[in-house]
């Protein structure tokens, strides 16, 4: 496992998709790059988070380099339009994991991307950007964490 970890101000969400995208680029695909040339990894599977997502939907996605390679999509921007027409263009065998209380959950865009074939939606009742239930209810987010667990395995098997 390769964990890329980057720091944004909140902000950053206030620009345009593909400026987030070419700024988050710039740090990530080399260190893709790099550890394509230079591993000796066979397969390679994307997964990003949140803002994570957009360089993967945005870039890597569009790369014919990998092609093959599978994305998993944990709380994606759906609200974003590119993001959702990016999503309904690509080829790519791809997971994505949304919770319906999530701040960037649209039922038009789950809806808009639903039938295509090689995309697989679960949405999580009560599960927030943060894939967990309230601060209340740690068993409803250990559950919820669980599903996403199982979801992700299933995908990759």
């Amino acid at each position: 496992v390769v964990h890329i970890h980057y720091s944004y101000q909140q902000d950053i969400l206030n620009l345009p998709v593909e400026k987030i995208t070419d700024i988050m680029a710039k740090e990530i695909i080399p260190i893709v790059e790099d550890v394509r040339e230079n591993s000796h990894y066979t397969e390679m599977v994307f997964l990003g988070k949140s803002l994570g997502t957009i360089p993967l939907i945005h870039k890597l996605m569009k790369t014919s380099m990998y092609k093959d390679s599978p994305l998993i999509l944990l709380t994606p921007l759906l609200d974003f339009d590119s993001i959702v027409e990016s999503l309904l263009t690509g080829d790519h065998q791809t997971l994505i994991i949304i919770g319906e209380k999530d701040v960037h959950y649209t039922q038009e865009a789950i809806e808009n991307i639903q039938d295509k074939s090689n995309i697989e939606i679960e949405v999580l009742p009560n599960a927030n950007h943060s894939l967990d239930a309230n601060p209340t209810s740690t068993s409803m987010s250990i559950r919820i964490l669980n599903q996403v667990t199982e979801k992700i395995e299933e995908f990759l098997n």
